[in-house]
């Protein structure tokens, strides 16, 4: 072996040079690339690869409603108890918002009927009501009474009494039971 330094080809030295700026020119634009640089439309849905965006990946507050297509989030998209309670607007669900068939009885909670009995004397007039309890709300009501001879003539809603009023004209010549009740819903 001869102690002569071998001089690399003109063509190898190109090489390697192109090499390291490939190199390090990937890594600059990497580096240098925000939102601003991306035009819009340009990362389609195409574009990403399964599973590149995960909720770890995207910023919080990113994704608003104001970005959301209609109908584009459905229960299917949610994740088991994502929707809780405590992430619901005031006032977020309303009447507008629920499904025909949505809320039944069952799910309003607990209800309570109260009655309310008295007689009407013969050939008179008279009025009945039943009174739900503090802390509950009105769902329904009725008057009724036991004879063909007792006419209801009139029922309605005592909001400032949380009562179910009913009036009654009895055209017997005898004293008649009537019954008013109401249906209550536990706040």
């Amino acid at each position: 072996m001869s102690g002569r330094l071998k001089v690399p080809q003109p063509a190898m030295v190109v090489a390697l040079v192109a090499l390291f700026v490939s190199i390090g020119g990937v890594g600059y634009a990497a580096s240098k690339i925000d939102t601003d640089d991306i035009k819009n439309g340009a990362v389609t849905k195409e574009k990403i690869g399964k599973s590149a965006v995960t909720t770890g990946k995207i910023q919080r507050q990113a994704v608003k409603t104001e970005k959301l297509d209609f109908q584009s989030v459905t229960e299917d998209n949610l994740g088991s108890n994502s929707v809780t309670t405590g992430k619901l607007a005031d006032q977020g669900v309303t009447n507008g918002k629920l499904a025909a068939g949505a809320v039944r009885s069952a799910q309003l909670g607990p209800t309570e009927t109260v009655e309310t009995r008295t007689t009407i004397p013969a050939n008179s007039n008279g009025n009945l009501s039943a009174i739900c309890p503090p802390g509950t709300t009105i769902i329904t009501g009725t008057g009724r009474a036991a004879s063909f001879g007792v006419h209801n003539v009139g029922e309605l809603v005592l909001a400032q009494d949380n009562a179910w009023s009913a009036a009654f004209v009895n055209t017997t010549n005898a004293e008649q039971p009537v019954v008013v009740q109401v249906v209550c819903l536990s706040s």
